[in-house]
């Protein structure tokens, strides 16, 4: 490289994204939780998914996510309607049940009930 030009480093230009350190929970159906926190995240080999803070119905603090498609839409919806601030803190908490349910074409999807 020439000495007339100045290389920026990449930590620099503010592009890149922290790793998650947190271990989640992927959601799976019959559980059920508290939800007080979701965050969108986007993955090059996934696309969007969620995550999801809050607790289990005996009060023990959990951090879930999950890749489901409808779940994930669903989030985005309880984002839009109950965010209570820009970092996904919701402004009430939400008790939700995560079931499975056939599509007419067959196919087992997850969804929040």
């Amino acid at each position: 490289m020439s000495e007339k030009i100045k290389a920026i480093p990449i930590a620099d230009t503010g592009i890149l994204t922290e790793l998650e350190q947190e271990e989640r929970t992927p959601l799976e159906a019959g559980m059920s939780l508290i939800i007080e926190k979701i965050a969108m995240r986007k993955s090059r080999k996934y696309g969007t998914y969620a995550v999801f803070d809050g607790e289990t119905l005996d009060g023990e603090k959990m951090q879930y996510f999950t890749m489901s498609g409808v779940l994930t839409s669903q989030a985005e919806a309880l984002l839009e309607k109950y965010a209570g601030d820009n970092d996904g803190n919701l402004s009430s908490p939400i008790l939700a049940c995560v079931v499975s349910k056939k599509s007419e074409g067959g196919r087992f999807y997850l969804t929040f009930n």
